[in-house]
């Protein structure tokens, strides 16, 4: 499930380094007809990272606007989920 990406949502804010999880702007889903591409992050410092690089935060747009990127996601309009469980074969 979804969750609003929050300061106020101690789960998230909770995160450690190395503690992956899933990244999308607000709204974009599959039944919303947009390109849905969520994307693996960690949190480190208030700032979202991909897993690979801990040098260069990631920007999205500041409340949907495109003209003013930010890299605090606090501030742009992004929801966050857990990475799915990875079932055993059989």
């Amino acid at each position: 499930m979804w969750k609003a990406f929050d300061m106020a949502d101690l789960e998230l804010c909770l995160k450690e380094p190395y503690q992956f999880f899933l990244v999308r702007p607000k709204g974009f889903h599959p039944a919303s007809g947009k390109v849905f591409v969520p994307t693996v992050v960690q949190l480190i410092d208030g700032k979202i990272y991909p897993p690979g690089n801990e040098l260069e935060p990631l920007i999205f747009s500041h409340k949907d606007d495109e003209f003013h990127p930010s890299d605090d996601p606090f501030v742009c309009n992004l929801e966050w989920c857990e990475l799915p469980e990875e079932k055993g074969n059989r």
